[in-house]
Parts: C-alpha cells; structure tokens; sequence
C-alpha cells in the first residue's frame, strides 16, 4: 500500500520506512500523521514503527509530529584499506 492509492485497510501496526521523510518525496509528516489517525484499527492503539538510517526522521522533524512506538535506526559505517601488490 502507498500513499495516494484507495484502500480501505485496517491495520493495529504499522511501518513507516525513513524515505518517506527524505524532501525529495514529498510527503509531510502532518499528512502521514492525518493517514495514520484515520487508518481503522480494530485495536485502542495503533503500533507506529519507524525504520531508517542516519536517523532521518529525527533530523527532518518527523519525531516532533508523529508519536512513534519504536524506531530502528541504523547507521552504515565504511572502512576503505589498500593493499600494496
């Protein structure tokens, strides 16, 4: 499911991935967050996961308008070593 399509889900977890927070896409955290209040759940709450790097919600805001359950952030670390031959 993606933003924008017409479905009628219903869902008591939900995983929002970090590059809907990258400017490129276009999507805002109010209107996510307005998707997610109007998502039926058969349950109280609405479990709301994030998963992304280089904690890309945090820095583009998102965390101050979505109240997130969790977030799996992860950072990528790279190592260059040459090797004389």
């Amino acid at each position: 499911m993606q933003l924008g399509e017409s479905v009628v889900p219903e869902a008591d977890t939900v995983v929002l991935l970090g590059e809907l927070a990258m400017p490129k896409i276009g999507s805002t955290p109010n209107e996510v967050k307005a998707f997610l209040n109007n998502l039926p759940s058969s349950s109280q709450k609405k479990l709301v996961i994030a998963v992304c790097f280089q904690s890309v919600f945090e820095r583009e805001g998102w965390t101050n308008i979505i109240d997130f359950d969790y977030i799996i952030d992860s950072d990528l670390e790279n190592h260059l070593q040459a090797y004389d031959k």
